[in-house]
């Protein structure tokens, strides 16, 4: 499956979804709220924040300021490398068993950001490379951006 959102007050909110053909697969309620911090989508997204609205997460978000000095400073490192990347591939904060792929979609620029995700389900006894998803899911990010006419 595939699912797109947006930041909205510091959380993550589906937008939308596609249903993977496959038998097993990972579906994210449209509309449902996710902690941003907890989510390689939130993550991505938290990035390309401007720097005033990312101090007040910073300064807002209990979850943030449930970790310690040092889990923070990492944080901010995986933030930094994200706005770099434009992308976070990660082992889910929420579901075990899963890694997640995020791309970013819009023009940060613009404050026009999205993302872009594939959950991957990790199978018993077996290690998943999403790695080569990246370029297929990049080029969906770029039609999508194309057709909102910010290129």
């Amino acid at each position: 499956s595939v699912h797109i959102g947006i930041l909205q007050d510091f959380q993550l909110f589906i937008l939308a979804q596609e249903e993977s053909p496959e038998p097993i697969r990972i579906s994210v309620e449209v509309g449902k709220r996710f902690p941003a911090i907890k989510t390689a989508s939130g993550r991505l997204m938290l990035a390309f924040l401007p720097e005033g609205e990312l101090r007040q997460f910073f300064k807002q978000d209990p979850h943030y300021r449930g970790l310690s000095k040092k889990q923070q400073g990492h944080f901010q490192g995986q933030l930094e490398k994200a706005k770099v990347s434009r992308y976070v591939i990660d082992e889910s904060d929420i579901i075990e068993g899963v890694q997640d792929i995020s791309v970013l979609v819009g023009k940060p620029e613009l404050g026009v950001v999205a993302a872009l995700a594939v959950p991957v389900l990790v199978s018993k006894g077996q290690k998943v490379d999403a790695l080569p998803m990246l370029p297929h899911l990049q080029t969906s990010a770029e039609i999508i951006t194309q057709k909102l006419g910010l290129v």
